[in-house]
């Protein structure tokens, strides 16, 4: 392995116990190379190098793993993806999962989209669509298992939104700062971790 950037990410994948095969690490090749040249169009991770992509996103979407590895073919669902955080890293590491990327911006859901096409990867897809708890019939509702929110400015109005696309019995995970964390309600299921020796500590909370 060549690429320090692909290095990088496979030592920091191995933290969360995701061992990354050749496959896996050819799909994160791509997806940052898509990734700079989409950002010399438009601003999608408001990080441009690979390296910084890798510490800065990548990574911190696989933290992911320290709570979903186990949910075998679940539907899942990234809503607010973006460029694909943590939705898409998450579902190269897992190809088995079921996994939908919801956004509402039709500039970073034509990228997505993109990246579906560009990967190839079975059971992914993309859906540019505004979430609206309001509206009872959206077809977004109660259709997943779990829903993951990365990047959120209120947690708790993020959960607000999730909450009506999940099946009975389904979950939520947001990824936090160590802030947010500590303003969560008491009765939340909250995971710490850190990216790398000398990373930025965040959370994972589980609802």
């Amino acid at each position: 392995m060549t690429d320090p950037s692909l290095t990088l990410l496979a030592r920091g994948a191995a933290d969360f116990g995701l061992a990354l095969n050749s496959d896996q690490l050819d799909h994160f090749d791509r997806y940052l190379t898509e990734m700079e040249k989409w950002n010399r169009r438009m601003n999608l991770t408001g990080a441009h190098s690979r390296h910084e992509i890798v510490a800065r996103h990548l990574l911190d979407s696989l933290a992911g793993a320290l709570v979903l590895r186990e949910v075998g073919s679940a539907t899942i669902a990234d809503l607010g993806s973006g460029a694909g955080f943590p939705g898409l890293p998450l579902k190269i590491a897992f190809p088995s999962w079921d996994m939908t990327l919801i956004e509402p911006r039709q500039k970073r859901a034509a990228f997505l989209l993109h990246m579906c096409g560009t990967l190839g990867l079975s059971n992914l897809r993309v859906l540019e669509h505004t979430v609206n708890p309001r509206q009872t019939e959206d077809h977004t509702a109660d259709r997943f298992d779990w829903v993951l929110m990365r990047a959120v400015v209120d947690p708790s109005a993020a959960v607000g939104l999730a909450k009506p696309l999940l099946r009975p019995r389904g979950r939520i995970v947001v990824w936090v700062s160590e802030q947010q964390a500590a303003e969560a309600a008491p009765e939340s299921e909250i995971l710490h971790y850190r990216i790398g020796e000398a990373g930025h500590q965040s959370a994972l909370l589980v609802i």
